[in-house]
């Protein structure tokens, strides 16, 4: 099957998309990406290899298994409670969007629309709606559909009414707690709706509200559009982080659309670690207020212990994202974005060194400031450079510089050691709630991590949750990748492979990962040969590169026949032979000159004959 790329980084105007169903592989011939289903869903959608399983199997009605007793499960619920959770919200964003959808063009809703610049397009896109000024509005659509009010109450979306009779009819004892409002459906990367946000029409405090934690949502691990904006994230290798779910719509609806919205709360280790599967590469769109800036200095240890790069643009005071474009253009915001500094070096300058005179106190105050920031920081390069950067604003000697560092980390550790028992408590609240209030975490640079090394002397520490080491196809030759792929997609090869002594074989190989893959490919077939056809897009999900497992299709339609296949078998092979020998007699030629023996002479002269297609050619053709 044939179709145009649907990548964003490719633009592609004659089909080059091609999905073989028997192989359960794609490949774009034009941007050379290429995978099984798993791989699809993890590039284009940027979900995590859990959740693409569990989004296919959900949408194929199949069931996962269940931990094991006394395994703990992944979200605490069951997949059938997570379900029931996930479609009663999947109901609720369906309603609110039905209530938009059927105002009038001169309601408030659509007048706001409008006057935002949100296209029908973009409402559609995000699945925006609409609470009315009814308290229970909401509760009676979900009695009338059967909907347990009990589980709707943990989502935040009904709450009880205190001392209600418990006569009459169940919906009459709750009340909607989102009322009047424009509603956001925040989505998962897997594209379920976990939770809501909603902006008042009018004047009415607090403006924003959000579904308060639930089962099915944690503000501080989602951030905001990024189940639509994910694949531009990931094929322009960039995210754009802003505070607000209008925010991101906003830049998303001027063209903008590699953009993500945290939900009023910090930007969390969680929000990192969720960014880092698409791009180590953030820019903070900040306000230019105090809290902006002060949202940025609580980002930036996040940002830099998770091994991400951020840059920061501050925006003029009193202006959005929204107002900017609309001022200034979209093209005038994206150059400003493109030539954000680095967000160490913008707090370096327009905080720290603020009101900066040169005095020696006010250098150690800088270094205290700086120390809370890096304390955790994985990619020692980059840190290096931001000490350079430091001696030349204070004009000071790195020596010394590091020193006062070191010194500044180790009182911050000293304090926390201190103050820990109150250092596990709540931080203080976020944004108001919708059905009640949730903390956020405590500022990240409030204090120091319990037990870290003093800076520059402690070890990057591995990311949680990351996903195991991929084979590596980097710098494969391309014969040796056709030879690869040709077993993979025709098993009389494969089986001739085996015959042939698969260790031996491989072992002629020069690239480490084709050498690792066929081996894997080999024990995978000898354990289940009835799936071959499916071997290949299995393999898929375990290399870096899986788009080189299909490059054969295009060479191995029906019509050609199976001799002029082994002829191109032959042919590549032979040139990883040729290769592999040419390698060993450069490593003999040195032992030679070494330490020369006649048993040694002898082998040279053999294996050049065999180069050479002489009389003592293996094979004897």
């Amino acid at each position: 099957l044939m179709g145009r790329c649907p990548f964003p980084d490719h633009s592609d105007k004659s089909p080059s998309f091609s999905v073989t169903e028997d192989n359960q592989l794609y490949f774009c011939y034009g941007c050379k990406k290429g995978g099984n289903v798993f791989t699809f869903l993890e590039t284009y959608n940027g979900m995590s290899f859990p959740e693409s399983v569990e989004f296919l199997a959900r949408r194929a009605s199949i069931p996962l298994p269940e931990p094991e007793p006394g395994q703990p499960k992944r979200t605490g619920l069951s997949s059938d409670q997570k379900d029931l959770y996930l479609k009663i919200n999947r109901a609720a964003g369906v309603f609110f969007h039905h209530q938009l959808k059927s105002q009038t063009e001169d309601s408030p809703a659509k007048k706001y629309l409008e006057k935002r610049g949100l296209s029908d397009d973009i409402v559609e896109k995000f699945r925006l709606g609409l609470t009315l000024d009814d308290w229970q509005g909401l509760a009676k659509h979900f009695e009338s559909k059967r909907v347990p009010l009990e589980m709707a109450e943990a989502l935040g979306l009904v709450k009880p009414k205190k001392n209600a009779p418990r006569t009459g009819a169940l919906a009459e004892q709750y009340f909607d707690l989102f009322r009047d409002r424009l509603m956001f459906p925040i989505f998962s990367p897997t594209s379920d709706v976990i939770g809501f946000g909603g902006r008042t029409l009018g004047d009415a405090l607090p403006k924003y509200v959000n579904s308060s934690d639930s089962p099915v949502f944690n503000k501080s691990r989602v951030l905001y559009g990024l189940h639509e904006t994910g694949k531009f994230i990931r094929a322009q290798d960039e995210a754009i982080v802003v505070e607000g779910y209008m925010d991101a719509i906003s830049l998303y609806a001027a063209g903008i659309k590699n953009v993500v919205a945290i939900l009023g709360t910090a930007f969390t280790p969680e929000h990192a670690k969720l960014l880092k599967r698409y791009t180590v590469n953030v820019k903070m769109l900040l306000d230019g207020d105090e809290a902006g800036i002060s949202g940025a200095e609580r980002s930036l240890p996040v940002l830099l212990e998770a091994g991400l790069m951020p840059k920061g643009f501050v925006l003029p005071d009193k202006m959005d994202p929204d107002d900017y474009v609309k001022s200034n253009g979209a093209d005038a915001l994206r150059t400003e974005i493109a030539r954000a500094p680095e967000l160490f070096n913008l707090l370096l300058t327009k905080r720290w060194m603020a009101n900066y005179h040169g005095s020696a106190s006010e250098k150690v105050q800088i270094v205290d400031e700086a120390a809370m920031a890096l304390k955790g920081m994985q990619n020692r390069q980059l840190m290096d450079l931001y000490l350079l950067e430091m001696t030349n604003q204070l004009d000071v000697d790195m020596n010394w510089l590091r020193r006062a560092l070191q010194q500044s980390t180790s009182a911050l550790q000293a304090r926390t050691v201190r103050t820990s028992p109150q250092a596990s408590g709540p931080g203080p609240s976020g944004a108001s709630q919708g059905g009640g209030q949730s903390a956020s975490p405590r500022p990240f640079h409030d204090e120091a991590r319990q037990g870290s090394a003093p800076l520059l002397e402690q070890k990057p520490e591995a990311l949680t949750e990351e996903p195991a080491p991929r084979v590596v196809m980097k710098g494969a030759q391309k014969d040796e990748i056709f030879v690869l792929s040709l077993i993979l997609h025709n098993e009389i090869h494969m089986r001739e492979f085996l015959e042939a002594g698969p260790t031996e074989v491989a072992a002629v190989f020069s690239h480490e990962g084709v050498r690792t893959l066929l081996l894997r490919a080999v024990r995978r077939y000898d354990e289940k040969p009835e799936s071959f056809a499916n071997l290949a897009a299995n393999l898929a999900s375990e290399v870096d590169q899986p788009g080189l497992l299909g490059v054969s299709v295009p060479l191995t339609p029906e019509d050609v026949s199976e001799v002029e296949i082994k002829k191109l078998m032959a042919s590549y092979l032979g040139s990883v032979k040729t290769r592999f020998q040419k390698a060993q007699l450069r490593e003999m030629t040195q032992e030679i000159r070494d330490r020369p023996s006649a048993a040694k002479l002898e082998e040279f002269m053999n294996l050049q004959r065999q180069l050479l297609g002489g009389p003592d050619r293996e094979g004897g053709d």
